[in-house]
């Protein structure tokens, strides 16, 4: 295969351009691509197609809700009446306290 041949450069006809940027900021040669955030992605789609999404969340949610009580006692997941007094001791309380009346004079 034949070698290519090579291009002689080209001649200066004495004029001489400055190969300094000029002032301002530079263009990156390369510049990160915009990524999308989820609620970005999720406004791009059609208004129907949204509505179903949050009504099948909706759903989701109210399913689980409805139905773990009932996953526990078939898991054995129940605790027993020794873990609840645990716990009952653990849990913080609340105690109110009655505030004095007080006289016409503010004291």
């Amino acid at each position: 295969m034949p070698r290519p041949q090579r291009i002689p450069p080209i001649a200066h006809t004495g004029t001489t351009t400055s190969t300094a940027p000029p002032p301002g900021p530079q263009p990156q040669p390369h510049t990160p691509y915009y990524v999308p955030t989820t609620p970005a992605k999720f406004s791009t789609l059609p208004p129907k197609t949204r509505i179903l999404i949050g009504l099948g969340l909706i759903g989701y949610s109210a399913g689980g809700l409805l139905f773990s009580d009932a996953v526990e006692k078939v898991g054995g997941f129940t605790p027993s009446e020794e873990e609840r007094e645990r716990l009952r001791g653990v849990v913080p309380r609340v105690v109110v306290v009655e505030r004095e009346e007080r006289g016409e004079g503010g004291e």
